[in-house]
């Protein structure tokens, strides 16, 4: 049988025959015949893999091609554990030796490089939510960890790209060499080539856009307002957003989650550095970053309410944050993944946020009570109104009221006059009224009087009988407080319930829980309705 099959296909017919496969097979993905275009891509593996075990040299993007449709067909079969290792073996082929382009002229260009990190990129996320629907969340957190690198590197790439640009148009141009010679040669023009052109202006849009985000990239995940601002010009004018029949105003989550076909043509193609600072393929860049970060939240805030966990939900927050931030400033808000990311952030964040509101409401007020009291009362500097108050000559006209004050205190007993004499014995109940008798407060300036506070606490022999009267007062005084305490205090009040401290009262957490372990509330139900296009695990 082997030996027919090996007389029958010729080293030859290989290449038409995996042709004819894949053409086959995206046909069939094409019409949603996902069952056929399957066997299809079998086919086409299994003479794949008796070219490689017999030594036969096959071409990588054929390779490629197989698998990941594979996984597509999986994927939409609902065969999620097939589609996973379908999708692993695409990240393992597009890293191997064997996949590196025969053409030594294109395998080492920023261009190509580019091509397989945004490859690499979307197939992490596609993995991280594969793995995420089959609640394996540690491999999905690592998935998205890497494709977080991996759109760190693309953005970087491209700004070096940019920046590395410049630095030789500049050199051109100081040059006295090259002056001269384009003042001799008219053929060497470089500057107004279109081709330079169109990549120098390309450059010069791109080149704010990339900054910025190298920049928000740089800047510690803490969840705390960065210093970092936009640059003064419109980003989203940069990126040309005008029309809404544009496709940003329909791109979904479920256009970056989801597996698409690639062809032969989507693979052997190669555009170059300019096509990487289009509009179009910028846009892509932005949605990879963002997505990446989404990702990595969800997968940290599922991990984070499994018992023991080292992860917090504040940390997810803070990534959940960190990708609306990096895309506000240059995607329209009427995009729906956009408002997918957004409504998921204050559907799972909705306490968060709301004891954030509280805490900024409060604050204000305390600053404007702080601010308002300032006012009414100016501060000198180097003037201490108390001192000045103490070291102040008296007038007549308060010496006068001090005197009298002193005189009518003299009067009631508050100050003793004289040595300490003591009434008669039948006198003792009226003493006992003075006593427990309290004066009407006075101002705060008519308070201070020292010498009797110093009298207060003199130990003084008293009489017999005095000091009878004394421990009899005191009994008087303790009874009445006992008293007043027992009456003001209620035993029911300060009982703390059981059910506000533990919120027995709120409903559920199970029924609260949606697809992606939020909170759910009517706001972010409406949304989601809204944007049910979105779909998708996160």
């Amino acid at each position: 049988m082997d030996s027919d099959y090996e007389n029958i296909v010729s080293e030859g017919d290989i290449p038409k025959l995996l042709t004819d496969y894949s053409s086959a097979a995206i046909y069939f993905i094409e019409k949603e015949e996902f069952e056929n275009a399957l066997n299809a891509l079998s086919q086409s593996e299994e003479l794949l893999e008796a070219i490689t075990t017999q030594g036969g040299f096959v071409d990588p993007d054929f390779i490629l091609l197989t698998i990941h449709n594979s996984a597509l067909c999986f994927q939409k079969l609902g065969l999620l554990d097939d589609c996973a290792s379908y999708l692993d073996g695409c990240l393992y082929n597009i890293k191997s030796k064997f996949l590196v382009t025969t053409d030594k002229n294109k395998s080492n260009t920023l261009a190509n490089k580019l091509k397989k990190a945004k490859y690499e990129c979307r197939a992490h996320i596609q993995l991280c939510a594969v793995l995420s629907q089959l609640n394996k969340h540690e491999a999905a957190l690592n998935h998205a960890k890497l494709a977080v690198k991996k759109s760190h590197a693309i953005i970087n790439d491209c700004l070096n790209a940019c920046i590395d640009h410049l630095q030789r148009h500049r050199k051109i141009i100081s040059s006295s060499r090259f002056r001269s010679r384009v003042l001799e040669h008219p053929q060497y023009k470089l500057f107004e080539s279109p081709h330079y052109k169109n990549f120098h202006d390309s450059v010069i849009k791109s080149l704010p856009i990339l900054e910025f985000l190298d920049e928000k990239l740089k800047e510690k995940n803490t969840g705390k307002k960065n210093s970092s601002k936009p640059p003064k010009i419109e980003l989203r004018n940069v990126l040309g957003v005008h029309h809404h029949n544009d496709w940003i105003y329909t791109y979904n989550i479920e256009d970056v989650m989801n597996l698409h076909k690639i062809t032969l043509f989507d693979l052997k193609s190669n555009y170059g550095i300019q096509s990487e600072l289009t509009r179009d393929l910028m846009f892509d860049k932005i949605f990879l970053l963002m997505v990446s970060h989404f990702c990595l939240a969800t997968e940290i805030r599922f991990l984070a309410g499994v018992e023991k966990s080292q992860f917090k939900g504040k940390e997810g927050k803070n990534w959940h944050k960190k990708a609306i931030d990096l895309a506000r400033h240059f995607i329209p808000h009427e995009c729906p993944l956009y408002n997918h990311i957004k409504a998921s952030f204050e559907k799972n964040y909705k306490n968060d946020m709301a004891a954030t509101k509280k805490s900024i409401r409060s604050s204000r007020k305390m600053d404007t009570s702080f601010r308002s009291k300032r006012a009414k009362t100016p501060h000198i500097a180097g003037f201490d109104s108390n001192s000045q108050k103490q070291s102040r000559p008296r007038s007549s006209s308060n010496m006068r009221n001090s005197k009298q004050s002193t005189e009518k205190r003299l009067q009631i007993g508050i100050i003793p006059q004289g040595p300490l004499q003591l009434p008669p014995e039948e006198d003792l109940n009226n003493i006992s009224n003075i006593i427990m008798t309290e004066p009407t407060p006075k101002p705060e300036k008519y308070q201070k009087f020292d010498e009797f506070q110093d009298f207060k606490h003199k130990e003084i022999s008293y009489p017999v009988k005095y000091s009878e009267l004394s421990s009899k007062l005191t009994k008087i005084t303790n009874e009445n407080s006992i008293k007043s305490e027992s009456e003001s205090i209620n035993p029911e009040e300060i009982i703390i319930s059981s059910y506000d401290l533990y919120g027995i009262y709120s409903d559920s957490e199970d029924s609260q829980k949606d697809s992606t372990g939020g909170k759910n509330n009517e706001t972010s139900d409406e949304i989601e309705r809204n944007n049910s296009g979105t779909g998708g695990g996160h």
